[in-house]
């Protein structure tokens, strides 16, 4: 006789298909994705167009543009405070900039029409980040919107021309999957 309660295998799997499908869902964003079919932009369909301009404001309220990142490739990463696998990958996120940092522009975007700019900023300095962050504010969220980004973390890696060249949803595995996405951009 076993010494644990019985437990039928079907609740178990029931259980861990549940925390899955949380687990996936975790990072998205509360706003229904666009369809490609309706005409708006989803970001995967931005692969191979000329990247959204954007004007946002940094930590010291400083405006950065994307246009002002010309000339060498550009890696965007849509991130929220909240988001766990967004904090998952910062650190190397973070380590990628720097080693980068003379090949490739890193920009963080916070999602604080979706996140809370004080919590953002605490996170940014207790996690040390070195690359700039700018704060997608606005309700109408003009980064995030002109992207089509409804899920965090969202990477966008872009060439020195201003073309999308690949994209990343969800959290990257480790710093190598920055490191191969953005190796065909300095060719």
């Amino acid at each position: 006789m076993s010494r644990f309660p019985a437990f039928p295998s079907h609740r178990w799997m029931l259980a861990l298909l549940l925390c899955l499908s949380l687990l996936l869902t975790a990072c998205s964003s509360p706003e229904k994705a666009p369809s490609s079919s309706s005409g708006a932009t989803t970001v995967v369909s931005l692969i191979g167009r000329t990247a959204p301009s954007f004007t946002l404001p940094d930590n010291d309220g400083k405006i950065v543009t994307l246009d002002q990142l010309k000339g060498k490739p550009v890696v965007l990463n849509f991130w929220a405070s909240w988001c766990p696998p967004c904090r998952m990958e910062m650190p190397d996120l973070n380590q990628f900039s720097q080693d980068y940092q003379a090949q490739v522009h890193v920009l963080g975007i916070n999602a604080t029409f979706n996140d809370d700019k004080d919590k953002a900023k605490k996170y940014i300095a207790s996690e040390g980040l070195l690359f700039p962050i700018v704060f997608d504010e606005s309700t109408i969220s003009p980064a995030a919107k002109a992207y089509g980004v409804t899920a965090f973390p969202t990477t966008v890696f872009i060439d020195a021309n201003g073309v999308v060249r690949d994209v990343l949803v969800g959290a990257a595995g480790s710093q190598d999957d920055f490191i191969q996405r953005v190796q065909p951009l300095l060719k």
